[in-house]
């Protein structure tokens, strides 16, 4: 819960701030907000922002100069500040665990169910850093150039994610370039880079694939469909009608035989730690198979988000 507080401004305070940022004049992208809500202490601003508004109370206007982060040159800064809120945290202990958390009774139960989490998301993260030295391991023995279409398709869809995210979180292009310090085409050449990476490790999964025999089966597609219908709240006979009309069963078979060549790879490679020594591939995959590994054309672990597009009535550029 946050309280107001009538004090000076400390580490971990949560203060509300009217931001104007420019330089010579000139208003800078991202860094002109009113009524923003900042944590004290995350340094996110610029390098003096902090030290700034550590000591400061509610009505003051502060003016300074400091180097914003991602830059190179300096900016002037004048942030008022209008509210100064602490955070209190409510006593914990079994009653408010039981009524905040209804799917844990005690204190010591949610505990654990943290620490099962978070021992699964280091595995994931261990798992994703395997997935991705494989593949990139597997890219490496194409000797074949990238093929420019797929390049370029894969490039258009990267492209179009990325500004989908930034206009999801309220950012331009523009401020994106000019807080990473990067004109347009040094953006596009880094993307290209992973789209070139990511066609080589396409092919060399279908070449796996093919190789073992790998083919999707009718069993297959039904798990697939099963899965996006429970994530999307719909029937499987509506997901797989939705994936007929646009045309991309074949996609998804595609999809599926890659996450099977992925399976595979995994399941048949020795890893090591930084010292050499063996790790013992069932802890690290655990109970991790293809039907629960999906992977991009990046061969990137994924959870069905491209497939959940064909759920809808519109049209496709299929490359496959």
């Amino acid at each position: 819960t946050l309280i107001d507080v009538d004090r000076p401004a400390k580490i971990d305070d949560q203060v509300t701030l009217d931001l104007v940022g420019s330089r010579d004049g000139s208003p800078l992208p991202g860094l002109n907000v009113d009524d923003w809500l900042y944590e004290v202490g995350k340094n996110w601003v610029a390098e003096d922002f902090d030290k700034n508004i550590i000591g400061s109370t509610t009505g003051q206007k502060l003016e300074f100069t400091s180097l914003p982060s991602g830059m190179t040159e300096t900016a002037d800064f004048v942030v008022t500040v209008k509210k100064i809120q602490e955070q209190v945290l409510p006593e914990l202990n079994d009653e408010w665990v039981s009524e905040h958390l209804a799917e844990h009774e005690s204190i010591d139960a949610w505990k654990s169910a943290v620490r099962s989490r978070i021992e699964e998301s280091r595995l994931n993260q261990i798992r994703n850093t395997v997935v991705e030295k494989t593949t990139s391991a597997l890219a490496e023995l194409v000797e074949i150039e990238a093929p420019e279409a797929m390049v370029s398709s894969d490039l258009r869809g990267r492209v179009q994610n990325t500004l989908k995210q930034f206009e999801s979180q309220g950012i331009s292009m523009e401020q994106w370039l000019s807080i990473t310090q990067q004109t347009a085409e040094q953006f596009v050449d880094a993307l290209k880079e992973q789209s070139t990476l990511a066609v080589k490790v396409d092919i060399a999964l279908r070449a796996v694939a093919l190789a073992q025999n790998l083919d999707a089966t009718e069993d297959d597609l039904e798990i697939q469909f099963e899965r996006i219908a429970a994530q999307v709240k719909k029937k499987p006979a509506a997901i797989r009608k939705a994936y007929d009309k646009n045309d991309a069963i074949a996609d998804l078979r595609a999809q599926i035989s890659k996450s099977k060549a992925i399976d595979w790879l995994l399941h048949n490679s020795k890893f090591v730690d930084d010292k050499g020594n063996a790790i013992d591939t069932d802890t690290v995959l655990g109970d991790h198979n293809h039907d629960e590994i999906m992977t991009d054309e990046s061969g990137e672990l994924g959870s069905n988000d491209d497939a959940q597009e064909h759920d809808h009535d519109h049209n496709h550029d299929h490359k496959h």
